[in-house]
Formats: structure tokens, sequence, C-alpha cells
């Protein structure tokens, strides 16, 4: 069961992500990295949103697992002072990123 504390539960998803992936059978189709990527890039979206969530820091296990980085999150919060328009940003780019299986890591 995941937790209310959103930092937490964003580490308790990365981390089932991570044991899912290693455990799994068969190797991850396209779609399958797109929906892991669209799910936890929502959380990384919701952390520019929000200023009671902070965005993972540069080492955290996200980053292997969306479709972008902490550089590229970092620029459109530098250019957007709205967090609400960042956050749109960030999943825009998240959403556009999935459909391109080349991200894939």
């Amino acid at each position: 069961m995941l937790g209310k504390n959103p930092a937490r539960r964003l580490d308790q998803e990365v981390a089932a992500w991570h044991w899912a992936l290693e455990v799994s059978r068969w190797e991850p189709t396209a779609a399958c990295w797109a929906m892991i990527g669209r799910a936890l890039g929502s959380y990384v979206a919701r952390s520019v949103a929000r200023q009671n969530m902070a965005v993972p820091g540069d080492d955290h296990p996200i980053w292997s697992l969306v479709p972008i980085d902490p550089d590229e999150v970092a620029a459109i919060n530098a250019s957007e002072p709205d967090s609400r328009k960042a956050a749109w940003l960030v999943w825009c780019l998240v959403r556009e990123r999935v459909r391109d299986p080349r991200w894939i890591r």
C-alpha cells in the first residue's frame, strides 16, 4: 500500500516499477514503457505544480524511468514563473516523448 506522504509515495512507486521490471519474465514493450513514463511523469509534473512537493533530485531513480531529465525540468521552471503552467509544459513534454520509443533507457 502506498502511503499518504507524496515524496514517500513517489519513492514507493519508483521502487515498485524497478522491481516489476527486474522480475519480469518478458522484455517490456514500447507501450509498457510509455505507460511507465506517463505514470511517473505525472509525479514529476505534479511536483512542479505543488510547493509542498520537491522536484526529485538529480540522483533520484525516477529519472531512469521517465522520458525527461532534471535539467529539462529546471529549464522549464526557470522560464515559466507560473508553477501550474510550468507543470503543464512538463506534462506536455512527457506525453510527447513517450510516443517516441527512442527515449527508453
